[in-house]
């Protein structure tokens, strides 16, 4: 019994051996090789997605020449920050009376 692989391209149809890409066309055939692609394309996508224009604003005024704003920023962010750490302790302190 011989084990070898044979994959048929998708787009051309041939029948190609344990290679990754096609003889013929050159399109990849190889699982691995499909999914480095896909992935390598994604990430470009991902890259070329514009900035929130939220995430613009805090950045800007998180850096402000000005010291009043980076000062009134980051008293706001503190609060944010106290205000968070007590909301999930009590919402961690409920699950945990619960269950």
């Amino acid at each position: 019994m011989d084990s070898t692989i044979e994959r048929k391209c998708s787009n051309c149809g041939q029948w190609n051996g344990a290679e990754d890409y096609c003889k013929k066309c050159n399109s990849p055939i190889s699982i691995k090789v499909i999914e480095a692609i896909e992935t390598v394309e994604k990430k470009r996508i991902e890259a070329k997605k514009p900035e929130d224009k939220f995430d613009i604003w805090l950045n800007k005024v998180r850096h402000h020449r000005f010291f009043l704003i980076r000062f009134i920023f980051y008293i706001f962010y503190s609060v944010w920050i106290v205000f968070m750490g007590i909301g999930s302790f009590v919402a961690w302190l409920t699950a945990w009376s619960v269950g």
